[in-house]
């Protein structure tokens, strides 16, 4: 078994809630969930676990020769590979639906805690996965689900605003305070 086979593996049961059967408000919600449990846990410890034998196969070590070394080197890119493997299985699975959901977010602060926090991780997400350039058909469909969340975020934000926020300022200011 190589380690896109394990990474299938372990994404076929990261699925087992079947997204494709959630309500669209818990469809969201799940896949930040996810994301969350696979970008803070899941794939540091994959890192991890594979690291010496990153190491081994970038040549940096004196097992396997540097020649042989780089011919694996792109197969045990733990990072990338796990990072296509949940960008292919779980959000692209869903990508019509998700650009629906990203079309219709609508972001007010005071009143939507839960769902700005929600949707910035989903915009963590997306982004992330956008980052991986993998040139072929998947790429060009992460960067219009990104296109249309960040468009969707900005246009949102108060008064255009696209500085972060911690949370709307009750009032003016304070005296004494410029």
């Amino acid at each position: 078994m190589d380690l896109v086979e394990l990474l299938d593996t372990g994404f076929q049961c990261l699925e087992t809630s079947s997204l494709s059967t959630l309500t669209d408000d818990k469809l969201f919600s799940r896949l930040v969930e996810l994301w969350q449990f696979f970008f803070g846990t899941i794939l540091p410890y994959l890192e991890a676990v594979f690291l010496p034998l990153r190491i081994e196969f970038q040549g940096m070590a004196s097992i396997v020769p540097a020649k042989e070394a780089r011919e694996y080197d792109e197969e045990l890119d733990v990072r990338r590979n796990a990072l296509i493997g949940f960008r292919d299985k779980l959000v692209l699975s869903q990508a019509d639906r998700l650009h629906g959901l990203f079309c219709k977010i609508q972001f007010d602060v005071s009143s939507k805690v839960a769902v700005t926090d929600t949707a910035s991780r989903m915009l963590q997400c997306v982004c992330i996965l956008a980052s991986i350039l993998s040139r072929d058909d998947k790429q060009e469909q992460m960067d219009h689900l990104a296109k249309t969340l960040k468009q969707t975020w900005f246009r949102g934000r108060i008064g255009g605003d696209r500085r972060g926020f911690v949370s709307k300022r009750n009032g003016g200011p304070k005296e004494g305070r410029v």
